[in-house]
């Protein structure tokens, strides 16, 4: 919006581009993280690891901006793509793992009367939902099987009754599952929508 030969212009410029050669390495702390956690278990105490991670994050990300002009079609698609996984089929999937032992309870009551499984079965995709369950829960008891439970205080807990504990505690229900695969399937959708809408518009431009 400004004329190119303008020094105030310029100076503003100057100072914004010294703003993010400052600031920008801060943005790559989430790819760093999953990084180490992906290559190095989480665990890297060497400081000359984490800086050769960060100059690799920065300059990779800094690369490709100075010799493309326009990045919308990538924006578009790296849109669609984290927006669905984030907003739809991650909290999907999370609540499924995290419950995964009442998910395969409930999906096992819901054939419990039949002699073989139905073909909505398999129609809804439950062999797909109850493998992830599967591995959520072998996940879950290895992470907490790895890890030191803490004592619990006899004379405190005795105060409290069985029945307390399982009204503090909210149990899911059918609808809460059927939210869950609902928000995981709305999700693909939506990502293999959106992704391929973009392909079509690079491949048949309008002129």
């Amino acid at each position: 919006n400004f004329p190119e030969g303008s020094k105030e212009a310029n100076v503003a410029r100057g100072l914004l581009a010294i703003t993010m050669i400052f600031t920008y390495p801060m943005e790559l702390f989430v790819g760093r993280h999953v990084l180490v956690d992906l290559f190095h278990n989480g665990n890297i105490d060497c400081p000359v690891g984490r800086q050769r991670m960060t100059l690799g994050l920065y300059f990779s990300t800094l690369i490709p901006a100075l010799f493309f002009d326009d990045l919308g079609h990538v924006l578009s698609i790296t849109g669609a793509v984290g927006g669905s996984c984030l907003a739809y089929i991650g909290p999907g999937l999370v609540y499924i793992g995290v419950n995964s032992k009442l998910f395969l309870k409930w999906s096992d009551d819901l054939i419990s009367s039949c002699h073989r499984k139905p073909l909505w079965w398999y129609a809804f995709g439950f062999p797909i939902w109850c493998t992830i369950a599967e591995r959520a829960s072998l996940g879950l008891d290895e992470r907490l099987a790895g890890k030191k439970v803490a004592e619990i205080d006899l004379e405190e807990s005795s105060q409290l009754s069985n029945s307390a504990i399982e009204e503090e505690m909210a149990q899911p229900t059918t609808n809460d599952f059927l939210v869950a695969l609902f928000f995981v399937v709305f999700g693909v959708i939506a990502l293999v929508a959106g992704v391929g809408t973009n392909i079509y518009v690079q491949l048949n431009p309008v002129d």
